[in-house]
């Protein structure tokens, strides 16, 4: 498989990273050093690289919440997603901006 290929979604592997992004919130300092959303962006992007390159899978999570996040915005599809949150807010604050929307993309998936 290609790198940017998708396999068939894995819910079990989906459901886990959310679980996992969900810890990162409650240990922010611990895990990325403060809450940041360009922080935590960049930690992401580092664990979904050795998470494809470990087990073979990509996960879904970046292309879903992408999105999610352009439509819940009315944005069009040229910027990332923590490009959108951050709008007008500190990145402490997109952080936490982050986890809201996250619980909204929870329930909408």
């Amino acid at each position: 498989m290609l790198i940017n290929e998708y396999s068939e979604k894995n819910e079990k592997y989906e459901e886990q990273y959310i679980v996992f992004l969900l810890q990162i919130k409650e240990n922010a300092a611990v895990l990325i050093g403060k809450a940041s959303l360009s922080r935590l962006r960049f930690f992401m992007s580092g664990y979904e690289f050795a998470f494809q390159e470990t087990t073979g899978y990509r996960l879904w999570f970046n292309r879903e919440f992408q999105a999610f996040i352009e439509s819940y915005f009315s944005s069009s599809g040229t910027q990332h997603w923590s490009t959108i949150i951050s709008l007008g807010k500190t990145d402490e604050e997109a952080f936490f901006a982050f986890f809201e929307l996250l619980e909204l993309f929870k329930e909408n998936v």
